[in-house]
């Protein structure tokens, strides 16, 4: 699968997303002090062939890991398949981690303001 690193980091930055070039075929940032970068529109042609990282806990949407399970949860739970055939208690153990994640995410959020203010 070939990712357009111009119009997915496009794309990315106009939700507010801060990203990073990943280098082809790995899994490691494509740039040194990668943590401090903050990409515009006009760095994304000079990255041509990497893949599109998202730095977690900055910029305007703070993608934390509690994003992650938010959304793996709510995909089992959105399943009409899982949800019918699942033991009632296993459904219910996924609304748990669900809020649990919510949770965790409200917190995450909450210390990046805080983080913002004192600063």
């Amino acid at each position: 699968m070939t990712i357009d690193f111009e119009q997915q980091g496009r794309a990315l930055l106009a939700r507010g997303y801060t990203i990073i070039p990943i280098a082809a075929g790995q899994k490691r940032p494509a740039i040194p002090k990668w943590q401090h970068a903050r990409l515009t529109e006009a760095d994304l042609g000079r990255f041509a062939g990497c893949g599109v990282g998202v730095l977690p806990g900055v910029g305007e949407v703070p993608l934390t890991a509690a994003d992650a399970d938010i959304k793996r949860v709510d995909a089992k739970l959105s399943n009409e398949k899982f949800v019918a055939n699942a033991p009632e208690e296993l459904v219910e153990e996924e609304k748990e981690k669900r809020a649990a994640a919510q949770e965790r995410r409200a917190k995450i959020l909450e210390a990046i303001e805080r983080l913002k203010k004192a600063s």
